[in-house]
């Protein structure tokens, strides 16, 4: 539950497309000192300091499927060059 509250902080408030945003929550469950990303309150919040959340088998089986698709940043950037073109 942890590791895709962190996914989903990276994909909607980072604006990180979804390949770039589970490789990021990756990384933050592999970080020790890990913090919150700014997003998780109440149980959550708790369960950041749990031992053993890097241990790759409590979240290893969490993959992405599709396209990888740009972030929201890089959408709207090429929304604002396509209105601009016209």
């Amino acid at each position: 539950m942890l590791m895709m509250a962190v996914f989903h902080h990276y994909l909607t408030v980072e604006g990180q497309g979804p390949a770039d945003a589970l490789r990021a929550a990756q990384l933050w469950m592999l970080d020790p000192d890990r913090e919150n990303p700014g997003s998780l309150t109440g149980e959550l919040l708790r369960e950041i300091r749990r031992p053993g959340l890097e241990r790759l088998p409590v979240w290893a089986a969490f993959i992405h499927q599709g396209h990888p698709g740009p972030g929201r940043a890089a959408a709207a950037t090429r929304s604002a060059s396509a209105k601009g073109a016209v």
